[in-house]
């Protein structure tokens, strides 16, 4: 979980860069990013709808006991695909729509930011 809500913020960082490079296309493939994210928490569907809860934890800050902890449930994962699945339909329909506009990198960076927030939000343990 922690590479699927990293990834996002990764693709905000990269967004003005495949936006120079690509133009116009960008959208389709940075819509590719939240797509991927989608299909991993669509493939712990069985594991979550048969009662169990997926739980990763990383050792943050070891002497302070602050563990970087994900948790996915049921209602964890609704929303983890809601956002993705959602988010993917709006990076790729704002790559035609705003195709033109001269800051779309940074409109791609704050919309994968927010994205990526959101994710962590919903599947934080802490």
């Amino acid at each position: 979980m922690l590479f699927a809500v990293l990834s996002i913020f990764v693709g905000a960082a990269l967004a003005p860069l495949v936006v120079r490079l690509l133009g116009r296309a960008s959208g389709w493939v940075l819509g590719l990013l939240p797509l991927g994210v989608f299909a991993y928490f669509v493939q712990t569907l069985p594991e979550v709808t048969h009662g169990e809860a997926l739980r990763h934890s990383y050792e943050w800050v070891p002497s302070l006991d602050a563990p970087l902890s994900f948790y996915l449930d049921g209602l964890s994962l609704l929303f983890a695909l809601l956002v993705t699945g959602i988010g993917t339909l709006i990076v790729v329909y704002a790559g035609g729509y705003l195709a033109h506009h001269h800051q779309l990198g940074r409109f791609y960076t704050q919309l994968l930011s927010f994205m990526g927030a959101m994710l962590g939000l919903v599947v934080a343990d802490n």
